[in-house]
């Protein structure tokens, strides 16, 4: 089963999962969209982090990040 658990972006399992997405990206576009990407951006309030996890094992991550008081920017999928 998937959980999803809102955790901090500088846990070690969500580095890894955001340097395997950095690998992809690059692979398939040629970027690796870290310029695009600062963990401040999802450390601010009203942000949210978080990490699926198969078990204990994470399998991905994704962030919230807010743009103004209505509309919040998706990250890291």
């Amino acid at each position: 089963m998937i959980v999803i658990r809102e955790v901090s972006p500088l846990l070690p399992e969500a580095a890894c999962l955001l340097d395997e997405l950095s690998a992809e990206l690059e692979r398939n576009t040629g970027r690796d969209g870290r310029g695009s990407f600062s963990l401040t951006d999802v450390m601010s309030p009203r942000s949210v982090f978080v990490v699926a996890y198969d078990g204990e094992t994470p399998v991905g991550c994704g962030a919230l990040r807010p743009v103004n008081d209505n509309i919040c920017e998706v990250k890291r999928m």
